[in-house]
Formats: structure tokens, C-alpha cells, sequence
């Protein structure tokens, strides 16, 4: 649930609740500043003193709304009025002239049903909010104003119940796609290889829902993006950071006066790199601590009066209208490990204007083979002896989960494949769960591997990334063993086999897919069946768990 929300009143504190609600001591009548922190007598002298305060005439906003509205869609807007404005109290507080774009769809999520402000006095009034609707005043007594009270809270609960079971269904809905996906009676590592390299999909599996585990797994993943050291690391990636630099820099007519999203901003660098390029206005968004030092660097250049920091996951925070541009630095290792673009799509989908764009908005993934027998003995051989002990249980892992490293370009024996190319401004959050691809690689050897047979050690799978095709100035960056490295590196897949021996002109072809992990969704199963076509009897399927 968004930050600043708060859920129901549990079934053992509804009486207590009921009462405090519909008490006719007035206390109900209370009413929260649109804007502020300040408590005012009854609703209608809070109306009156947002207009006079803050130039918002709540009535008149609903009035201009081209769309049709009933209360429902009163109660959201004054929930998205109210989470808008404690996602950025300070700059809501002083403003004398506070104004919202009347578009329907900035509130058209169910989340805005439930009150922001528990028992919201605004929320009760909703119907004579309406066009037409009664005044609150002219109710003429003081059990009319109570029975009045009564509906309101019941059509509340109503509402506030349709919304737990959007909610439900939501949050049901990534568990119920891995359990279609898992398979159902043998691990993915005892399966055999698919005939045909097809996908494995038919085959599934029992699997728990694992909200906490994934709450769990979220609070670290976002406290070690708290930390100083791994901002550093990417920082001093030259590679990514000056491609997203050049791109914004080189193309400022694609960000002149326009309205960015940064997801994941981390430090605040590409939401300072998008104001200097001409954006009106930037929101970063960080789940977190590190977006209170962006905030301190983006104060320290400057630049508030244009970047506004938001501190929430991407799925939730709101934002105070939508987007005509999305920049995000979500790559992982392997391109998909961390499980962040799903994020950003559904980002994207909440607050991204229908033609915007998503920056950079082209990924291709690409796997080549490699011949480095010393890799492969430096990584079996050293568990020979670890400081004079012996621990070869520890090679099974050699070649059962795959490894993050910068891999020597001389030992490169073939031309690379592609196996997925995704378009970030088009693609779902169901296509990402499973990416599978078949390829054929041709062995290519050259310099002091020509005319001989090598050992086939090991593919590697890395990513290339380009911001827009269509951009005045292309700008682009490869993570491959023949570019300059970068912090993501590549993946290496170690092969199970090691007496495969290949010669030039030699055909590999096979299959490889990539899907959110089953255990830990942040997590990337990869895994990789193939033959060497002419070589008889050569026919193996790897699975790597947890890249």
C-alpha cells in the first residue's frame, strides 16, 4: 500500500471506530487543511480557507472535470488532493495558488478510496460536492446530520472494502503467475533437457505465496541501496553514467519543458542531468534512505525549484500529475537480475502520458561462446587446496550457478547472438517473467587458436543498451567482452562438460531462457540446453540458479 495511506480499522476496533465516527458531540466535524496541518471546526470553513489561503476552490475543481463524476469519484479526488500534498507538505503549505490538472486519470486508482485522513469529515460530504449536491448546511437537525453520517460511513466501508479486494487480487496476481510458471513435481535442476530446446513451461509446480518472504527480500534490496559504497561503484562506471549524461545532454530538444520520472534516482544524477537538459520538472523516486542525500545534492546545486523527491516504490508513490518522459537506470546483472523493470513498466503504465517515452527505451541481450581453459582450472583447481585443506564439494557449484566477471576479449571464439531485444516502452511485466530464445553460434577462430581445436569452456551473456533509435545523436553503451567494462560485467555460464572441443566453422545451437526466480523474485534462473551440431552425442541442459 502507498506510502501515506492507511488501511481499514480492523474487524476488533470497528465498534470503537463506528463511534468516534458518528459521535454528536461534533468532534466528527473536524476537519484536516487541504494543505496543511491546521484542524478547522467543520468542513465547510476548510473549503473556505483553501480558497482564500491557497487559491483552490475544491467545488469549482470538481465542477471543471470534463468527465462525468458520482461521489466515488469525488472521495478519489480528494484522496489523490490530500496523498499529492503529503508527498510534498513543504511545497504545498506556502502556496497561494495551488492547482491540479482536471484529468480523470491521475485519481482513476482504486487505492484512492481509502481515506488518507482516517474519518475525513471531506469524504462524508463527497454527494453535496457535486455539481447540484446539498450544502451541509442545510441539514436541519442534529439526528439528520447523524443519520447523515451513518450512510456516508457506510458507503465509505463499501468502498473501503472494494478496495481491499482490488488490492487482494493485485497482490495475488504475481504469486498466481510463478505458480502457473513452477514446476509441479521435480525440481528445475532434475528436469531433462526439453526435446527441441522448447520451453519447460508445461511442466508445474506447488508454490507458496510468499508475500513476507518478498517483503523481506524488498527491505533489503532497498537497504543496501541506502548504502554510500554502491552509488559510488556506479558513479564511477563511466560507461553508464556518461551514456545517460550524453544522451540527455546531446538531445535537450527531447527534454526541453517536459515533465520527467526518474525511477530508482538513487544519488539524484539523471534527475540533475534532466533538469540541466531543459525539463520543467523532475520527480525522483527512490524506495530508499539514499533519497534524502539526493535531496541534500540536488539543494546543493540548485535545482529544487525544478526536482521534487519522492521517497516510495514506483508501484505506489503518487505523484502529482503524469509524465511525458521516464529515465531509469534499471539494469542489472544479466540485464533482468534485481527485477526492477517491472517496476518501471508498471510506473509507466500509472503515470507515463500516451506518448511518452521510456529512457533508455532499447534493451538486447546477446550470448557468445568462450575458450579460456585457465579460467575454468583457476576456478575447479583452487578448491584443491585452501589453505592446505581440501574442499572439492565446493566445485559442484562451479558449473551449477552462474558468475558475474569481465571476461578476456582473446578468448572469444565466436560472433555473438541475439536472444531478446525488449522495448521498454512497450513491454509488460508478464512478457518479462519468462524470456526465452533459441540461438546459433558459429565458432570463429582466429590468431593462435586458428587451425586447432579449443576447449568449448563456456557461454557468456551480456546486454547492449540504446536510449532512443530515433534520437538526433544515437547514444548507446554494450557490456560485452569486446567493450570497455562496466560494473554490470558478464555473466558467465560455466559448462557442465568439460572435454567439448570445438573447431572452426563448428555450429552450436540450442536455447536459453531467463525467468524471475521461483525462491527469492528479485532473483534470475538462467538456464541453457545445446549441442554441437556433427558431434555425436553431445546434448546437455544447464540450469543456473540465482545469478
Amino acid at each position: 500500500m502507498a506510502d501515506g495511506y492507511e488501511s481499514g480499522p480492523s474487524s476488533s476496533s470497528e465498534s470503537e471506530d463506528w463511534e468516534e465516527w458518528v459521535d454528536e458531540s461534533g468532534e466528527h466535524s473536524k476537519t484536516k487543511c487541504l494543505f496543511t496541518e491546521q484542524i478547522f471546526e467543520s468542513p465547510e470553513v476548510a473549503l473556505e480557507a483553501a480558497a482564500k489561503k491557497h487559491g483552490f476552490d475544491l467545488r469549482a475543481f470538481i465542477a471543471s472535470i470534463p468527465s462525468k463524476l458520482d461521489e466515488y469519484g469525488v472521495i478519489r479526488i480528494i484522496n489523490f488532493i490530500r496523498a499529492s500534498v503529503a508527498a510534498d507538505a513543504a511545497k504545498f503549505a506556502t502556496n497561494t495558488a495551488v492547482s491540479f490538472p482536471n484529468d480523470a486519470s491521475l485519481w482513476a486508482d482504486d487505492k484512492f478510496l481509502i481515506p488518507v485522513v482516517k474519518a475525513d469529515p471531506l469524504i462524508f460530504m463527497a454527494e453535496s460536492l457535486l455539481p447540484g449536491g446539498a450544502s451541509t448546511d442545510d441539514a436541519p437537525t442534529p439526528v439528520a446530520n447523524v443519520q447523515h453520517d451513518e450512510v456516508a460511513m457506510l458507503k465509505a466501508k463499501i468502498a473501503q472494502l472494494q478496495m481491499l479486494n482490488a488490492s487482494l487480487a493485485a497482490a495475488e496476481a504475481p504469486a498466481a503467475r510463478r505458480r502457473r510458471r513452477a514446476p509441479k513435481e521435480q525440481s528445475a535442476t532434475d528436469s531433462p533437457a526439453p526435446s527441441g530446446y522448447e520451453s519447460d513451461e508445461s511442466s508445474s509446480a506447488s508454490y507458496d505465496d510468499g508475500s513476507d518472504l518478498e517483503r523481506e527480500i524488498d527491505s533489503g534490496y532497498f537497504a543496501a541501496y541506502g548504502s554510500f559504497h554502491i552509488h559510488e561503484d556506479m558513479l564511477k562506471d563511466r560507461v553508464r553514467t556518461e551514456a545517460y549524461r550524453d544522451f540527455m545532454y546531446k538531445n535537450k530538444d527531447l527534454f526541453k519543458d517536459k515533465i520527467v520520472l526518474d525511477v530508482g534516482c538513487g544519488t539524484g544524477i539523471l534527475s540533475m542531468f534532466a533538469a540541466v537538459s531543459g525539463a520543467s520538472k523532475v520527480f525522483a523516486v527512490d524506495a530508499s534512505d539514499i533519497i534524502e542525500k539526493a535531496k541534500l545534492n540536488i539543494q546543493e546545486n540548485n535545482l529544487q525549484h525544478i526536482i521534487s523527491c519522492f521517497k516510495g516504490k514506483a508501484e505506489q508513490v503518487v505523484l502529482p500529475e503524469k509524465v511525458d518522459i521516464i529515465i531509469s537506470e534499471w539494469m542489472g546483472y544479466c540485464l533482468l537480475f534485481e527485477t526492477m523493470l517491472p517496476s518501471v513498466v508498471l510506473a509507466r503504465e500509472r503515470w507515463l502520458k500516451p506518448a511518452g517515452k521510456v529512457y533508455p527505451e532499447w534493451a538486447t541481450m546477446h550470448i557468445v561462446a568462450l575458450s579460456d581453459d585457465d579460467y575454468i582450472k583457476d576456478r575447479i583447481n583452487y578448491w584443491q587446496d585452501v589453505y592446505g585443506f581440501k574442499m572439492t564439494a565446493m566445485q559442484e557449484n562451479v558449473g551449477r550457478e552462474a558468475h558475474v566477471d569481465v571476461m578476456d576479449p582473446e578468448t572469444v571464439i565466436s560472433a555473438p547472438c541475439r536472444v531478446a531485444e525488449i522495448n521498454c516502452t512497450t513491454t509488460t511485466a508478464e512478457a518479462l517473467d519468462r524470456v526465452e530464445s533459441k540461438f546459433e553460434l558459429t565458432i570463429d577462430l582466429k590468431g593462435e587458436m586458428a587451425g586447432k581445436e579449443v576447449p568449448l569452456s563456456m557461454f557468456v551473456v551480456y546486454f547492449d543498451m540504446e536510449f532512443d533509435r530515433a534520437a538526433q545523436n544515437l547514444v548507446g553503451f554494450s557490456t560485452g567482452p569486446l567493450a570497455t567494462p562496466t560494473h554490470w560485467k558478464q555473466t558467465v555460464v560455466i559448462l557442465k562438460d568439460k572435454t567439448l572441443k570445438v573447431a572452426h566453422g563448428d555450429v552450436i545451437r540450442g536455447n536459453i531462457s531467463f525467468c524471475t526466480s521461483r525462491d527469492a523474485f528479485r532473483d534470475l534462473d538462467v538456464r541453457v540446453s545445446y549441442e554441437i551440431v556433427g558431434k555425436t552425442g553431445v546434448l546437455e541442459q544447464i540450469n543456473f540458479v540465482s545469478t
